[in-house]
């Protein structure tokens, strides 16, 4: 993203144990070694700086998101990131939209990125990731 979507941005301070804190939720996490391993990855994301948008911003951004720009949905529960993904969809008028997989399992396109996530319960904001082509490197 350019500097000026870092002017929206918000520095999303939270210790991420959402999984070690709420082990009872994860059959994978019974065994003890995938419980440590999962403990040792939550203290390596606690060096990470991880900045999002703001709800309220998110129409700021529309200029500079792309088709395919990987969408995070951040939320507001203590000990998680994001709760849902999906990616960047640009109508054929240019406005913006998600396509993402609905709780249900349908592919679905929300028509407005914005107004979607402001359904969403628990959602403070979005991430935004664009994937490199590794051929322009």
């Amino acid at each position: 993203m350019h500097n000026n979507s870092r002017r929206a941005g918000i520095t999303l301070n939270k210790k991420l144990n959402f999984i070690s804190k709420n082990r009872h939720l994860y059959p994978q996490l019974k065994t003890q070694s995938n419980y440590d391993c999962i403990q040792q990855l939550e203290r390596q994301l606690e060096s990470l700086s991880l900045t999002y948008i703001p709800t309220a911003k998110i129409k700021d951004i529309y200029p500079q998101l792309q088709a395919g720009d990987i969408i995070g949905v951040v939320t507001n529960i203590p000990g998680l990131d994001t709760t849902h993904t999906g990616l960047v969809y640009r109508f054929p008028d240019g406005k913006i939209g998600l396509i993402h997989a609905s709780p249900a399992g349908q592919v679905t396109i929300a028509k407005d990125l914005e107004k979607y996530i402001t359904k969403v319960d628990k959602a403070i904001g979005i991430f935004v990731v664009r994937s490199l082509d590794p051929r322009n490197r």
